[in-house]
């Protein structure tokens, strides 16, 4: 079974001497998504509990999303997300990109916690098209659960 999911090991040291990792997301063995990611808020063991709470909600959900980077930082009292957010729809899972940098998004984390368990209610319906009529990114793959139930299995590791 391929990794759909990878987190490498570090790979060098930021500006401010954290560790920067390389998140990495494949879907049918091609990736799709390759980005340094330094961790922020949560840890690797958080963001892996994260996962595979977010893969598991697929089993009775029809929505869930993973997250990939979240940095909350006190001064400034700004958060910044982003993540994959999953549609199921029957056999077909739908995969967007998102990040929540918006006005709309930053009040709406000042106003409810964003962790673990509160994350899912974060997720925005997919959309295809941003305000300005440009064409957004949604990939698609085949929802295995066989296959899901593996992956779990990977990042329990």
């Amino acid at each position: 079974m391929h990794k759909n999911f990878f987190i490498s090991t570090p790979i060098k040291k930021d500006e401010y001497g954290k560790d920067v990792y390389v998140f990495t997301l494949k879907i049918k063995n091609k990736i799709i998504f390759a980005n340094n990611m330094v961790l922020g808020t949560w840890t690797i063991r958080e963001y892996r509990e994260q996962w595979i709470n977010a893969l598991q909600r697929l089993r009775t959900e029809d929505i869930s999303c993973i997250v990939q980077a979240y940095v909350h930082i006190l001064s400034s009292n700004y958060t910044g997300v982003t993540m994959f957010t999953l549609f199921r729809s029957g056999l077909t899972l739908y995969i967007q990109y998102k990040a929540l940098m918006s006005d709309s998004d930053q009040r709406l984390l000042r106003e409810k916690e964003f962790n673990i368990q509160t994350c899912y209610e974060f997720i925005t319906p997919i959309r295809t098209h941003n305000e300005y009529g440009q064409e957004l990114l949604v990939w698609s793959c085949n929802y295995d659960p066989q296959e899901i139930d593996q992956l779990i299995a990977e990042l329990k590791k």
